[in-house]
């Protein structure tokens, strides 16, 4: 029997929807065979596995391995080649190799395998540093600030795990302002999240073009077809113009001061995409644009604070304005580990939660209630 498995390893499915299957078969498989010390390790040092990745990165082993076209390096050669202390290279890689990310041959030789191959992606690099640097602290302090406030989810932005974990009272995109290491992590992170799933920019299907499309009127006049509201340094907006160069009309990114200045204005300027400094606390300025997008805004805000930034662009909105939300929907029942994760850390750093579908129709509910929404 493990021999079959074994075999499924080295020859998985092409298919990403067999894949996926796949993964959740082995991860239930996983589950039901580990013994209770396997169990205790996984949830004793879950968290390692980042700052070995960390280390890894910082060490430069990734990419040496993956530009490496022999049979595979030794300990002492990949030190050579990253320039680093011998004993701690093969104490990294030999971790690394036991997550899967490296291979290690029978003659003791690290190799590259695909996982090597995505860790040299900048924006996997990214996530990993938004994530040591941004998140854990305020992960790590969470059981701690529990404790001391009665064993209550958090409801206020400036008393959360992540005051604690960082030691301020700022709230984190004020405190981030301030820390530009911690900012630039987290703008590459938000532009590379997600750079693997097709959204509704590049299928058609799920919100077609013709339903944004200006009149020649509207073009005419100037209307904005596009505002991206809060979106960082403007992956959605220039998603938007490369994926559908068909839509004519203006599209205008807004996001903070100190977040627009991580973006890539030549790039911008070359797909005609103006920026505007906004904050979504204060009445959208810009009236009557085709589409109001919000991209994984809402999701770092508890319901009333979230309930003001809608009311907020449905005071500008024109009758055939429409207002995109784009945001994870936990499944409750079958929630997915990564869901969890993100959870969980928009509770810590945020205090606020990623939804499920009964609480994204409870909010939206309260949105239309308040006769916001036709």
């Amino acid at each position: 029997m493990a021999d079959s498995v074994l075999a499924l390893a080295e020859h998985p499915p092409e298919h990403p929807t067999e894949r996926k299957k796949l993964y959740k078969a082995a991860q239930k498989l996983m589950f039901s065979v580990e013994s209770t010390y396997e169990l205790e390790h996984r949830v004793y040092y879950g968290g390692i596995l980042l700052y070995v990745a960390n280390v890894a990165i910082d060490l430069g082993i990734f990419k040496a391995l993956a530009d490496t076209h022999s049979s595979g390096l030794s300990a002492h050669e990949l030190a050579k080649a990253v320039c680093g202390e011998e004993l701690l290279v093969s104490r990294i890689t030999r971790g690394l190799a036991a997550y899967g990310l490296v291979d290690i041959n029978p003659s003791g030789l690290y190799t590259a395998n695909a996982n090597t191959h995505r860790f040299t992606d900048p924006g996997v690099e990214s996530g990993v540093h938004h994530n040591v640097l941004n998140m854990f602290p305020a992960i790590h302090s969470l059981p701690q600030w529990l404790r001391t406030h009665d064993m209550q989810s958090p409801t206020d932005v400036h008393d959360t795990a992540f005051q604690l974990g960082f030691n301020t009272k700022d709230e984190p995109f004020t405190w981030f302002a301030a820390h530009p290491e911690n900012l630039q992590a987290g703008a590459a992170f938000m532009s590379a999240q997600r750079a693997d799933q097709k959204g509704w920019i590049e299928d058609d299907t799920i919100f077609p073009s013709q339903d944004l499309t200006l009149s020649p009127t509207d073009l005419a006049a100037n209307r904005v077809l596009f505002i991206d509201i809060g979106g960082g340094v403007g992956h959605q907006s220039i998603a938007l113009r490369t994926h559908r160069p068909n839509l004519q009309g203006r599209i205008l990114l807004q996001d903070l001061p100190h977040t627009l200045a991580l973006a890539d204005t030549t790039r911008l300027l070359a797909l005609d995409i103006e920026t505007m400094s906004y904050d979504c606390h204060t009445p959208q300025p810009i009236a009557g644009a085709k589409a109001y997008y919000m991209r994984n805004v809402l999701h770092d805000w508890t319901d009333s604070i979230a309930l003001t930034f809608l009311r907020n662009q449905r005071s500008a909105m024109a009758d055939d304005s429409v207002l995109i939300i784009d945001e994870m929907v936990v499944k409750d029942p079958g929630s997915t580990w990564q869901q969890v994760n993100i959870d969980i850390a928009m509770m810590a750093a945020m205090g606020s939660l990623e939804r499920t579908e009964a609480q994204w129709r409870a909010l939206l509910g309260d949105f239309r209630g308040a006769g916001l929404i036709a």
